[in-house]
């Protein structure tokens, strides 16, 4: 622990101090009501986090364009911080957050075995995130029940507390009501309470910055600290995105995001 200690104490500290400079729920709101993307831009000028989005111009593309690379730059600026044999996994976690391109199933398998000798946070994250992402594929596949017999192809190949006699009963339930009644049982109860395919995302979404915000306040310093900050600065890039073309259509946010 002492060595743990000594070798993430930097990191640890950046990361959190980057977590406390997120958006509030306040500042939410405010960036929520902008009128137009002028007023939204400049209310993000106001934001530690993405104050570099204020310096490009007030239109859609050029200030997603901004979020990405200022997202870029705080990922960077972690690495730096990071002892020489975690920056392999760091590379390849920063590639799966882009979508730069995809992790193959074997450094998933590589990613999920280290992670579990060097943290217990950082495999509950890896974890986590594996049997969310495989839980929303297996309820958006019950749609489609003459592809059901081929989920197993398309899941993750990392597995924690989704086994496998659970996803046989998930894709063998013979209606939502059913499912519903399953995931009642399970840790993803309280998480997932519709099937409808625009909520089945919010939900995934709300699951995992709860998750990563509890192993962010609650670990040592490790690595698991980092992996738990970047998908929230991740998740609320993509909602900012969101935002931005709520407002450029001039949509109301909050049916969106």
């Amino acid at each position: 622990m002492i060595n743990n200690l000594i070798k993430y104490s930097a990191v640890s500290t950046k990361a959190r101090a980057m977590y406390g400079k997120m958006l509030t729920p306040a500042q939410w709101e405010s960036l929520m009501a902008a009128e137009d993307l002028t007023a939204l831009r400049d209310g993000l000028k106001k934001s530690p986090a993405w104050d570099s989005v204020g310096e490009v111009p007030a239109e859609a593309g050029a200030m997603c364009r901004a979020l990405t690379e200022r997202l870029e730059e705080d990922c960077h600026r972690l690495g730096y911080f990071l002892p020489a044999e975690d920056r392999e996994l760091f590379d390849i976690f920063l590639r799966y957050q882009e979508q730069t391109k995809p992790m193959t199933p074997e450094e998933y398998q590589r990613w999920w075995a280290s992670a579990g000798k060097r943290s217990e946070s950082l495999r509950r994250i890896v974890g986590a995130e594996a049997d969310a992402l495989n839980l929303v594929y297996i309820l958006r596949l019950r749609r489609f029940p003459k592809s059901a017999h081929r989920a197993k192809e398309y899941l993750i190949p990392i597995r924690s507390k989704l086994t496998q006699p659970l996803i046989d009963r998930l894709l063998k339930a013979a209606d939502d009501s059913a499912v519903m009644a399953i995931l009642e049982t399970t840790v993803w109860g309280d998480a997932f309470k519709s099937l409808a395919p625009g909520e089945l995302e919010k939900q995934y979404r709300r699951y995992m910055a709860d998750f990563c915000r509890h192993i962010l306040n609650a670990a040592d310093a490790s690595f698991a600290v980092v992996q738990a900050f970047l998908p929230l600065k991740d998740m609320e890039r993509r909602r900012l995105m969101s935002l931005i073309g709520a407002v450029n259509r001039g949509a109301d946010p909050h049916t969106l995001i």
